[in-house]
């Protein structure tokens, strides 16, 4: 029996249940490769089954994302008869590929592959692509190449720092080490980072010194750190047309976990990788990007369609976890952000009986706090029998009447930042 037999009702079952019940409600479970799958709305199994040329899945809060992704990747192996080895999958933390791979594995429990999917984050791809071909970068590394961690990269630019007579006092290894981390997330060599402290910036100019010497020592003892990982590898990719095209061979499907926080060089990367095929699905939601300290750019996603012209885009809109009342909260404040991708969550769950008051806390308002708590609220939204939500992106609110939507009543109007506020799950 082929892998597609194997399934018993596929996704094709999911929609025939999912149209004969109207009101959207989870419906009877069913068996996708002798895994249990629960297909709730028609965006989602759109998703799944979309699976040629460039596609973005503007994917809200609890809307089912990795379901999505991760029968997505089934579907490819088991009814579109693609080899496992040619599915690429990345994301930004070991946690969310280590999910991803544990579900893939249950839904194909029992089906005999002769190879894999990868599913990984970006810098273990990249440790696996340098490991491979960081010869043909023609800088004189080796395959063996050491990987320093933060504490190790801290105790070089402090050596550095003092190497060079500068004072620690006024340079503080920790800031450089950021500023050059900064610096290599927007994809700047040293060449480029220096240029910029040759007009009139002597803190960058001293920077730009350690820079240098940085990279020289880290070379020297054939080691890359967190950064370089993504850098080397972007360069490589440019650099050398044999090694583009092999793994341009190598990963026919790809499929990139939140996409929103991705910053140039990441994008670069899937450019590169896509450049002879584009089928490439990219999920993300642009009200939640949370990677700004790595350069993320918003851009990548609010431009994706830009970018690849022929992409198809899917809203996934109904949230499994929140209330109407929640949901409707959250809305009142995203939307006033300016750039953004168009979308609004609904959901069937049962609705609350609660009053939510939004109360923007002006810089005024914010001085008179203790600092313990000026350190952890910028903007409170308090409920009654509810927990808090609050928006996980900056935002600027000018709403100064009660929200007709949710009953929400404004009660301040101001610019502000959301910072380290616990958050209800969702």
């Amino acid at each position: 029996m082929t892998r597609s037999g194997a399934i018993e009702s596929s996704v094709e079952m999911a929609l025939f249940e999912l149209m004969r019940d109207a009101k959207h409600e989870q419906f009877k479970e069913i068996q996708l490769l002798n895994g249990p799958f629960r297909f709730t709305n028609p965006q989602q199994i759109e998703a799944v089954k979309t699976t040629d040329g460039p596609l973005l899945i503007l994917a809200g809060a609890g809307s089912g994302k990795t379901r999505v992704i991760t029968v997505r990747i089934a579907y490819l192996i088991a009814e579109k008869q693609v080899a496992p080895h040619n599915i690429l999958a990345v994301t930004f933390t070991n946690k969310a590929a280590g999910e991803m791979r544990s579900r893939v594995e249950e839904l194909m429990k029992g089906q005999r592959m002769q190879s894999a999917p990868l599913i990984s984050t970006f810098h273990s791809l990249c440790v696996r692509i340098l490991r491979q071909d960081i010869d043909k970068l023609d800088e004189g590394y080796k395959k063996s190449f050491t990987i320093y961690d933060t504490d190790d990269s801290q105790k070089v630019v402090k050596a550095c720092i003092k190497d060079l007579g500068l004072d620690e006092k006024q340079l503080a290894p920790r800031y450089v080490r950021n500023a050059i981390s900064s610096a290599k997330n927007r994809g700047e060599d040293v060449e480029m980072f220096a240029a910029q402290g040759r007009t009139g910036r002597p803190k960058k100019a001293a920077i730009a010194k350690v820079f240098k010497m940085y990279d020289e020592r880290l070379h020297t003892a054939n080691a890359l750190d967190f950064d370089d990982l993504l850098i080397k590898t972007v360069q490589l990719l440019r650099r050398s047309p044999e090694t583009r095209d092999k793994y341009n061979e190598r990963y026919k499907y790809i499929l990139v976990d939140e996409y929103q926080d991705t910053n140039a060089l990441q994008f670069a990367f899937i450019s590169f990788l896509t450049e002879k095929q584009q089928n490439i699905c990219v999920v993300g939601d642009d009200a939640q990007s949370i990677y700004g300290f790595r350069q993320a750019d918003i851009r990548n996603i609010l431009g994706f369609e830009e970018h690849f012209k022929d992409a198809k885009v899917i809203l996934l809109e109904q949230n499994y976890r929140s209330t109407q009342t929640i949901l409707d909260v959250a809305h009142a404040i995203i939307e006033n952000n300016i750039h953004q991708k168009k979308k609004k969550l609904w959901t069937a769950n049962p609705a609350a009986n609660a009053s939510f008051t939004i109360r923007l806390l002006t810089p005024t308002a914010r001085r008179g706090l203790s600092r313990q708590r000026s350190r952890s609220i910028n903007a409170a939204v308090s409920a009654t029998a509810l927990p808090s939500y609050i928006a996980p992106t900056p935002s600027r609110v000018c709403l100064k009447k009660p929200c007709a939507g949710c009953g929400s009543n404004i009660t301040s109007s101001a610019d502000f930042r959301f910072t380290s506020v616990p958050r209800s799950k969702m």
